[in-house]
């Protein structure tokens, strides 16, 4: 425990020598709206879908173990494996947050709403069954293949057309700096591995110029590699959050 505590207080000396290590965003920007973190716990409620998950997890755990050195062919093979289990998963929560955007548009008919996805497979479900189910122009795609000025345009249209509601969004894209304040709530389909990839995606809508409480939902699915995932995002964000505002109590 001693060396855990010693090596966290050494990497603390070692950021502060060599980065600049800020402060926090809500005590430099006090004037901002609270902004509430919810997860939405999915369980496998299609058979299929579930044999189909269960299949290709033990496909992809035989496939990595066979693999006897990791290097950069091995590792790049494994995340494709991965990102299989992933797929099928983001499949699952699709089904459900269209049920469950019926819920929240009842409560907020006139609320703006961002939706993250990291596939694009499940951004073009996503934007198609919303655009049926919303329609007349109230859906909007933005993409991370897209140009820098049509991303400025998308992003001017969502933020301006009062007729304009859901924000379908590529994660890798939402991570940037794009000014979404006019959205109260962000929905997230699928994670990614890195803490601050999906804070700066939250932060679209909770920066400055926004004026409303701003809600964040996590579509997770219970006992898959979602749960895992999570679980070390959250250890991650803690020793992040321990380092900077705490070295001496921080334990790794």
């Amino acid at each position: 425990m001693k060396f855990r505590e010693n090596l966290t207080k050494d990497l603390y000396k070692v950021l502060r020598q060599t980065l600049y290590i800020g402060r926090k965003k809500e005590d430099v920007l006090k004037q901002l709206p609270e902004k509430a973190v919810n997860i939405i716990w999915l369980d496998f409620e299609n058979d299929k879908l579930k044999s189909i998950y269960e299949t290709t997890k033990q496909e992809v755990l035989k496939t990595i173990k066979k693999e006897k050195q990791l290097n950069t062919s091995t590792f790049t093979q494994a995340v494709a494996e991965i990102n299989k289990i992933r797929q099928i998963l983001s499949k699952i929560k699709v089904h459900e947050f269209m049920n469950f955007i019926d819920i929240w548009y009842e409560d907020n008919p006139n609320d703006k709403a961002v939706i993250f996805a990291y596939f694009v497979e499940t951004q073009e479900e996503l934007y198609h069954r919303l655009s049926k189910k919303f329609p007349g122009g109230q859906v909007l795609k933005l993409t991370a293949d897209m140009p820098a000025e049509k991303r400025k345009e998308i992003v001017m249209q969502f933020q301006e057309n009062d007729n304009i509601k859901y924000l379908v969004i590529s994660l890798m894209a939402g991570k940037e700096g794009l000014n979404l304040t006019k959205a109260t709530t962000a929905f997230f389909i699928d994670l990614d591995w890195t803490p601050a990839n999906l804070e700066q995606a939250e932060n679209r809508l909770h920066r400055i110029g926004q004026k409303n409480f701003v809600n964040i939902y996590y579509f997770l699915v219970k006992n898959s590699l979602d749960e895992y995932m999570w679980n070390k995002l959250t250890y991650k964000e803690n020793i992040i959050k321990a380092i900077i505002e705490n070295p001496e109590e921080a334990i790794i």
